[in-house]
């Protein structure tokens, strides 16, 4: 007799944790590398030193890796007679015949190191009556090292002289000298573009589900129409002008629509009507994108 009514409360509790959950539109923003390129999107590759054989080597990995990315677009366009000189934290560029275009960075790679070697590690392991044993082993390992300079379209150097030295070992027999050289540049290319590539991020944007009669407009963004939910809210928005959660809930549409400048003085009006917790934290996050906004915009 006495499960029932606990069944029924606990049912009835979950529904109201249902009913009351939260509402949210989902955005995917671009959040700015460590090394911010800004908007560029292609990468040309104008000047490389060092061995030629082995510096084209590390090029063509470049335009593998970032071809399989996804973001970046590598050209090798060493043969153009272009030249990038360091002057302080400015950079110049000069020769070629280039046109110079906004979403456009040149590359400067310095090959400085190529080569591999041979060492001998001590191993320690335990034999079949369990004592323990040391053994050596022969390594075969494989260093690179290039610098990386970068500059954009306006000259303004964005990277100078980044040095990436990378090691790969194997031991002796596993692999050729070359192979495990190579191995080694992979590397120093991945840990490159892993700096240098912009990431996107999905998140929330939480919508006040507290008056009712916005349900339907939040349908309506949720599929994905955000600028009708816009006209839609601006219209609820007009025959109740001094309603918080519709100027929040708009704030909300206009962010969800990258138009973050609106946005933040939408929730600027909200939080003076009727500040939630949770309206500062949108507001907050809302001007986070806005600064990655603009720093991809560089």
């Amino acid at each position: 007799m006495t499960s029932y009514p606990s069944l029924l409360s606990v049912l009835l509790v979950l529904f109201a944790f249902a009913g009351s959950g939260c509402a949210s539109l989902r955005v995917q923003v671009l959040q700015p590398a460590y090394v911010n390129l800004g908007r560029t999107e292609q990468l040309s590759v104008v000047q490389a030193t060092g061995r030629r054989s082995k510096r084209e080597l590390i090029i063509d990995e470049l335009e593998r890796q970032a071809r399989d990315a996804g973001f970046f677009a590598v050209e090798d366009r060493t043969d153009e007679g272009i030249e990038i000189k360091l002057i302080g934290g400015s950079a110049e560029t000069s020769g070629g015949t280039r046109d110079q275009l906004d979403i456009e960075a040149y590359l400067r790679i310095d090959l400085l190191e190529w080569q591999a070697d041979t060492t001998r590690r001590t191993q320690s392991y335990r034999d079949d009556n369990d004592r323990e044993r040391v053994r050596t082993i022969d390594m075969l390992v494989g260093r690179v090292v290039f610098a990386v300079t970068t500059v954009n379209w306006q000259g303004r150097a964005l990277m100078a002289e980044n040095d990436y030295e990378q090691v790969h070992e194997v031991q002796l027999g596993e692999m050729s000298e070359d192979r495990v050289v190579f191995e080694a540049a992979r590397r120093g290319v991945r840990l490159l573009l892993r700096q240098i590539t912009p990431t996107w991020h999905f998140e929330s944007i939480r919508w006040d589900s507290s008056d009712k009669t916005q349900k339907e407009i939040y349908k309506v963004a949720k599929q994905g129409n955000r600028p009708y939910a816009e006209e839609l809210m601006r219209e609820y928005l007009s025959a109740d002008p001094g309603n918080s959660v519709a100027q929040y809930n708009l704030a909300v549409i206009l962010d969800a629509q990258g138009r973050y400048p609106g946005a933040l003085q939408l929730y600027d009006q909200a939080m003076k009507g009727g500040a939630k917790g949770f309206y500062a934290n949108s507001r907050a996050a809302c001007a986070r994108r806005l600064a990655a906004s603009k720093a991809m915009a560089e």
